[in-house]
């Protein structure tokens, strides 16, 4: 899975829209690790309360997480991985 794009202004700013963030994980991590993304910002995570912050962030410890389920219905969400050095 690649990021879709990256726009510098002094921070690598990565955007993407995965639907299904869970089912591309490995792939997600990979890109945002290798393509060195100070901010990632990502839509259509259809995640939910079943997948703990510190499940998304294993292996990505240099970054936090803030997200915003969908709770009315599936599908949806938002988050955004922020290396933690920037806070």
């Amino acid at each position: 899975m690649a990021v879709n794009k990256s726009v510098d202004y002094g921070l690598k700013i990565c955007v993407s829209n995965v639907r299904s963030l869970i089912n591309k994980l490995d792939d997600f991590k990979f890109s945002v690790l290798n393509d060195n993304c100070d901010l990632v910002c990502v839509s259509e995570t259809w995640l939910n309360s079943t997948y703990p912050d510190a499940f998304l962030l294993n292996g990505l410890s240099d970054y936090v997480l803030f997200r915003r389920d969908r709770s009315s219905r599936v599908g949806g969400g938002v988050c955004i991985f922020a290396k933690s050095d920037l806070l």
